[in-house]
């Protein structure tokens, strides 16, 4: 499964750079303002705006080789493609 991602911040730490980054949702639902559906939901809104909040104060992070990161010069505002394949033992 491959995951679009911005970057957000790196930091070198020894002879590694951790990158921070968020999700890139290219597709996004609309939501539409129904005041009536606002007023009936008003608790999952709160919830999803919370959790919208998190997300944004704490960045996906990953650490990669200082090498790595040299290489192709990572910067704010790049976006990647991240790659998770699962693994079994």
């Amino acid at each position: 499964m491959e995951k679009r991602y911005v970057i957000k911040g790196t930091v070198r730490i020894g002879d590694f750079v951790r990158i921070m980054m968020n999700a890139d949702d290219i597709v996004q639902e609309k939501n539409s303002l129904n005041p009536f559906e606002m007023i009936k939901n008003m608790q999952g809104m709160t919830e999803e705006l919370q959790v919208k909040a998190v997300l944004l104060q704490a960045p996906d992070t990953i650490t990669i080789p200082y090498d790595e990161w040299n290489e192709h010069k990572y910067k704010i505002g790049d976006i990647v493609k991240i790659n998770m394949t699962p693994e079994f033992d």
